[in-house]
């Protein structure tokens, strides 16, 4: 799995968990995605992930503390669904 489509997976996963509409780091995180996409979509992340081309989430990807953050909130998601 390259960097990108790894990064999309989580970024999807957690989108699609209500988890992340009562956790303000990740709220915060999806707005640091696309601000305006974010709020153009009224706070819907998978409504903002849908509008990235391949080629946003490949600029994305390169982003070393973007992939750490994302990381992190994937395994704390991953953690609270093992609970």
């Amino acid at each position: 799995m390259t960097t990108p489509e790894k990064l999309l997976l989580q970024l999807s996963e957690l989108s699609h968990n209500l988890w992340w509409a009562w956790n303000p780091q990740i709220i915060k995180l999806f707005r640091d995605l696309d601000p305006e996409a974010f709020r153009a979509s009224n706070h819907n992340p998978i409504a903002t992930l849908a509008g990235f081309s391949s080629e946003r989430v490949a600029a994305l990807s390169a982003d070393a503390a973007l992939r750490a953050r994302v990381d992190a909130a994937h395994r704390e998601l991953r953690d609270y669904l093992g609970a």
